[in-house]
């Protein structure tokens, strides 16, 4: 079957909210109809809510937030994820926030007449630390988003909304992660934004006193703007860390499928740039999955490019030659998968009345992409929806049968998507993973990586025990991850709440300090102000 388009993803996840959710008087398709028509408006055909939920028809987003009403969601729960996965999908009749933005190509949909009076007020918040929800952000880079030719002066005040911003993107978790990502990313598409807002974020990445890479790197896959390209390249061939690199590469993958390489400069800055990845052969998981990902993009788009390939035989490594879809999968792997689906299904509310291809194709790309971005979106279409729950306890019981068989990308992709979906189902077995001085590496490191943001919590005594034990390993046998490793853990601990374990981590202790990443990472999460954390719905 062909990749399922973000219309139908979309269209899956509202008709799951519908189907499966608690309210049963709305199951009904005629039913939801006559309760969709408004006051002032006229009730709705029954077919419109098929073709809508089938994704025949485009949604747009008053028809997201009049499901979100309908149906008791969050605000904003479910057109947030539908901006989010047209965005990665490329859909050329994207539209933005407010039912206005760019389609491919660069033409634009204009909101016509003056800006809201409530515009100057969310302008002069957003210019103060701290001041603005989520959904304010939401709601003032809408109206930047409907507005290409909107120009602010100085200039200085879109780097000062941006460098807000992102100061509490980096720090959000979940739902106000997402609103947030999505501001920055219209920011970024906006012709007099775009420029200030890439330099708010490669201050950041060369901000030494900031361990934050991976967001503010990928971020620039949204504009094809000279200066994100350079610095996307400039990061890719000398990083400063591998954690730049990943963010440099999610970052490159995009670039590439949307077209953003165009001069013979920058391509033969890709073909340098794979070949110093091959060379080295990078030991961070994340980073040696996504390198696979980028030399078959690079390999498939250069022949059809004119310039320099003296190095394109250092591509044939491998890797997925396309997004990754489930037919893809190896027998092993779709077999986890259709087991993972089918138990879902059992534990689901409401036994689904039909059976459909979209879930299964999500659950392929959750557990099973190279590409962190691809499993990001499909996991929070998931989460969007009454499957969030079954998911997790059937990924949670595969996990607990065959963990240590499998592949450490694999166990680290299953892990992180119990994180994203916000469960603390899995709490239990990575602390049994990060005490047990038996597991190796690669198995310990996917274990860390899944604690910062998670909806668990441990108590101080475990943090400390776990600490202990890495960094007893680390000293007895030392692998090239437990830098990582421990990084990751100081990033857990802090987004668990026990900020007053981090001078530990920042001060070390005797002759066996920490790393420089774990301990730059205590050091900056120590001293975000707490103001900080309130405003970005921590």
């Amino acid at each position: 079957m062909p990749p399922l388009s973000s219309r139908r993803q979309i269209g899956w996840m509202l008709r799951a909210n519908r189907l499966l959710g608690p309210t049963a008087a709305l199951r009904s398709g005629r039913a939801f109809a006559r309760a969709y028509a408004t006051d002032a408006g006229r009730e709705l055909a029954p077919s419109q809510v098929t073709r809508w939920e089938r994704g025949d028809l485009p949604v747009s987003r008053p028809v997201l937030r009049r499901y979100e009403l309908l149906l008791g969601l969050p605000d904003l729960s479910l057109a947030t994820v539908a901006d989010a996965v047209r965005r990665f999908d490329g859909d050329p009749a994207r539209v933005g926030a407010a039912g206005a933005g760019r389609h491919r190509g660069g033409a634009a949909v204009d909101r016509t007449g003056p800006v809201p009076a409530r515009w100057h007020d969310l302008v002069a918040r957003a210019r103060v630390p701290y001041a603005m929800s989520g959904p304010d952000w939401d709601e003032l880079t809408a109206e930047v988003a409907g507005r290409p030719g909107l120009v602010l002066h100085p200039p200085l005040l879109w780097e000062e909304i941006a460098g807000n911003l992102l100061g509490e993107l980096i720090v959000a978790e979940g739902g106000q992660w997402l609103l947030r990502q999505e501001a920055m990313s219209r920011l970024l598409e906006h012709p007099d934004a775009e420029t200030p807002t890439v330099r708010v974020c490669t201050a950041v990445v060369d901000d030494p006193a900031v361990p934050v890479f991976i967001t503010p790197l990928s971020l620039l896959d949204v504009t094809a703007g000279p200066a994100a390209n350079r610095y996307v390249l400039a990061q890719l061939v000398a990083p400063h860390n591998q954690l730049a690199q990943q963010g440099a590469l999610l970052a490159a993958i995009r670039k590439l499928r949307a077209g953003h390489f165009r001069t013979d400069q920058e391509w033969g800055r890709l073909v340098t740039a794979v070949g110093d990845l091959v060379t080295d052969a990078p030991a961070d998981p994340g980073v040696r999955s996504l390198t696979g990902e980028f030399t078959a993009r690079l390999a498939r788009a250069l022949p059809h490019r004119r310039g320099p390939r003296d190095r394109v035989t250092v591509l044939d490594v491998g890797g997925p030659q396309a997004p990754f879809h489930r037919s893809d999968l190896t027998p092993d792997a779709a077999a986890t998968v259709s087991s993972l689906v089918d138990r879902a299904r059992s534990l689901l509310p409401v036994e689904p009345a039909e059976r459909d291809d979209v879930f299964p194709g999500l659950v392929a790309e959750a557990v099973q992409s190279p590409n962190a971005d691809q499993r990001l979106y499909a996991t929070m279409l998931v989460a969007a929806t009454p499957y969030r729950r079954p998911l997790a306890t059937a990924l949670l019981t595969e996990l607990r049968r065959h963990l240590r068989d499998w592949d450490p990308v694999l166990a680290g992709s299953a892990l992180r998507l119990l994180t994203l979906l916000q469960v603390p189902d899995h709490r239990e077995l990575v602390y049994s993973l990060l005490t047990d001085p038996a597991v190796p590496p690669s198995l310990r490191h996917a274990a860390a990586a899944a604690t910062p943001h998670w909806s668990a919590r441990w108590d101080a005594a475990r943090w400390r025990r776990v600490l202990a034990t890495q960094r007893q390993r680390a000293r007895e046998v030392p692998s090239a991850l437990d830098a990582g490793i421990l990084r990751a853990l100081a990033y857990g601990l802090a987004t668990d709440g026990h900020r007053d374990l981090l001078p530990e981590i920042e001060a070390g202790s005797g002759t066996s300090p920490y790393p420089p990443q774990a301990r730059a990472m205590a050091r900056w999460w120590s001293r975000l102000p707490p103001r900080l954390l309130d405003a970005a719905g921590r």
